[in-house]
């Protein structure tokens, strides 16, 4: 070994190291002096340890070594996926990572160069805020006015840190819901023609028809869809804040965002009033906690993201531009789905289907509180199988069946389901292996589950799935394809 503390020479106790540490270098710390090769004799002489327990965090020291981060070396190159595995929390990994780069060697900051949003746009401006408490603050300076005109600017660390660490007080401060509301609301009163990206047909999608709720369309003020609605916006907002310490990987994943976004009817200057309605929320939410160094942080990540998904935005409006140019070929004639194309040739024989039980839609027969005890206790050994797996061998099983039914679900549609955060491109004719569908028939698995603990009051759910039903015109759905979804979820059963 090269290193004169390690095997052959005697290692210094920690606070011996700590003691002979030169002042000139108060950044290097002094668990990593004298442990560089070699495994320490006990756990709680391992350098990992030592540094889990001045940190603080010394119950993650038995998770950490068993995942094999045992050297110190290694620990600098964790990942936050790495962290999330052993279930350590939000707050506590930003503090790793906090104490993990003040080991690395005093360096002058080097911000990175991101995309900045600036606008001419006139200020919005608050008189006063209500905090907790009934203090009234003084809000009166002008919300920064933020659209698609890009320049460059700096992201620097300070900067992501204090968002993060902000981004934390918000979630557990205000709640989620919550800040969608407040978000929403100021949105609307900022430029009240954002409204038209969310008609009824799309608030409609984030339903949740179990509330019993009659959706107005006409009332967006105080509507549960758009609460659901905003609450996504707002968490894959908290998932950009999470993804800020890797720019590399997150600008794409934020570029195929916008891209996704001309399917909900966006415009580029719709993200200069998204903006200003994030740093009101704050406002009203935080009171005299957000200071003017956390909202002038904010505006900036917040410039990064948008100017970010702009271009994409512009990407893909490009894209769809140039595919209407293309002229198509008269010999090309477009292929029918199975179903039509049966019946144009009056084929009277019906595909042959894998053995399952024929499910037709008809009129409903009251099942019996004998086959309702059956379904409801056999639904919780589904449960553990996981939502997401029985939804994947569920639409697998459809379209081995039914192939006409991938209609129901072109890439527009799947996008909607797709995590951006995971990094996985989406293949538009790959139906067999999509995280999307896989998603998307969670939902579909979720909502089966939903109506099965809601048989103990029918006439109830009668009018429930009734409402379902009527919004399915939504989405293409012709009255054969529910028999087919029966027989996949006969054969899902059965699997």
């Amino acid at each position: 070994c090269s290193r004169a503390t390690c095997c052959g020479a005697a290692r210094p106790s920690v606070r011996g190291a700590a003691r002979q540490a030169p002042r000139a270098q108060p950044r290097i710390n002094p668990v990593l002096n004298g442990y560089g090769c070699g495994r320490p004799r006990s756990m709680e002489q391992n350098p990992v340890a030592v540094f889990l327990r001045q940190t603080g965090l010394s119950q993650y020291t038995e998770a950490l070594l068993r995942e094999g981060f045992d050297d110190m070396e290694i620990l600098q190159e964790i990942q936050e996926e790495h962290l999330k595995v052993i279930r350590m929390l939000p707050g506590h990994i930003l503090k790793l990572q906090k104490r993990l780069r003040d080991l690395q060697p005093v360096a002058t900051e080097k911000p990175r160069q991101v995309p900045l949003v600036t606008s001419p746009a006139p200020a919005v401006t608050r008189t006063a805020t209500i905090v907790p408490g009934g203090q009234a603050i003084n809000t009166a300076s002008p919300v920064p006015a933020l659209t698609g005109t890009t320049t460059t600017a700096v992201l620097s660390d300070s900067t992501i840190d204090t968002v993060q660490k902000s981004w934390l007080v918000v979630k557990e401060k205000l709640g989620i819901a919550a800040v969608s509301e407040m978000m929403y609301k100021n949105l609307f009163k900022i430029a009240p023609q954002t409204k038209k990206p969310f008609p009824l047909t799309v608030r409609q999608r984030y339903y949740d028809w179990r509330s019993g709720e009659v959706e107005d369309e006409n009332n967006f003020e105080n509507s549960s869809t758009l609460r659901n609605l905003f609450s996504k916006i707002v968490g894959a907002l908290g998932s950009a804040v999470a993804g800020l310490q890797n720019v590399n990987k997150l600008v794409p994943e934020l570029h195929a965002l916008g891209m996704r976004h001309i399917n909900y009817n966006m415009k580029e200057e719709y993200f200069a009033f998204f903006g200003q309605a994030l740093v009101l929320s704050l406002r009203d939410g935080l009171g005299h906690m957000l200071t003017a160094e956390m909202e002038q942080a904010w505006i900036s990540v917040y410039n990064f993201i948008a100017a970010t998904m702009v271009s994409g935005l512009k990407a893909a409006k490009a894209q769809e531009a140039k595919c209407k140019l293309q002229v198509v070929s008269p010999q090309q004639e477009p292929q029918l789905p199975v179903a039509q194309r049966a019946r144009s040739q009056d084929v009277g024989t019906r595909v042959t289907r894998p053995p399952a039980a024929p499910l037709h839609a008809k009129a409903a027969v009251v099942p019996s509180g004998q086959s309702i005890d059956a379904v409801q206790k056999s639904w919780l050994v589904v449960k553990e199988l996981g939502i997401h797996t029985v939804g994947e061998i569920l639409y697998k099983h459809l379209f081995k069946i039914a192939p006409e039914t991938k209609k129901l679900f072109p890439l527009s549609v799947r996008q909607r389901y797709y995590d951006w955060r995971s990094g996985v491109v989406e293949d538009e004719n790959d139906f067999e292996n999509s995280p999307a569908l896989r998603n998307l028939f969670a939902k579909v698995v979720s909502a089966v589950g939903s109506a099965v603990a809601g048989l103990q009051n029918i006439n109830k759910l009668v009018a429930e799935l009734n409402a379902l039903g009527m919004r399915h015109i939504n989405y293409n759905m012709q009255e054969e394809y529910f028999a087919y979804g029966g027989q996949a979820l006969v054969l899902t059963l059965r699997d």
